[in-house]
C-alpha cells in the first residue's frame, strides 16, 4: 500500500520567500505549490463536499498496525502524528478518524493509536 498517499488531502505550502520577485512575478516554487493545491482541491472537493480518502478495512488495519510498535513510548522523530486524519472505510461503509492519545510524562508516551468510527448525532 502506498502509505504516503494517505497522509493528507492537501499539499503543504512552500516556505520559499519572497513569493514574488521585484518585477511582481511569482517564484517557481510558489507557482508549483499553488498548482498542486488547485489540483488537490479539484480532486477532493466535489459539489457535495470534501471527498476523504476511501480505503478498505485491510488498508486501514495496515496503517493502524504501523503505529502499534510506538505504544508505550514517545512518537519517534520523523514519524507523523496523523491524529485527525479522516478516511472512509469501504468495507464497513463508515467514516473513521485516526486518534493518538498520550500520557502526561515528559516526553509524552503514546497510550493508544488507532481508528475511531465517527458517530453522528
Amino acid at each position: 500500500m502506498d502509505y504516503e498517499r494517505y497522509i493528507g488531502l492537501f499539499p503543504d505550502m512552500p516556505r520559499a520567500s519572497p513569493a514574488v520577485d521585484a518585477d511582481g512575478n511569482m517564484n517557481h516554487i510558489w507557482l508549483l505549490g499553488l498548482s498542486n493545491l488547485f489540483q488537490a482541491l479539484q480532486v477532493n472537493f466535489k459539489p457535495t463536499g470534501i471527498m476523504v480518502p476511501r480505503l478498505t478495512q485491510a488498508d486501514i488495519d495496515i496503517i493502524e498496525a504501523s503505529y502499534a510498535p510506538y505504544i508505550g513510548a514517545p512518537l519517534p522523530i520523523g514519524v507523523d502524528d496523523i491524529s485527525g486524519q479522516l478516511v472512509f472505510d469501504l468495507t464497513n461503509s463508515v467514516s473513521k478518524q485516526f486518534v493518538i492519545t498520550y500520557d502526561v510524562s515528559t516526553p509524552f508516551d503514546i497510550l493508544t493509536a488507532g481508528w475511531r468510527t465517527l458517530q453522528y448525532v
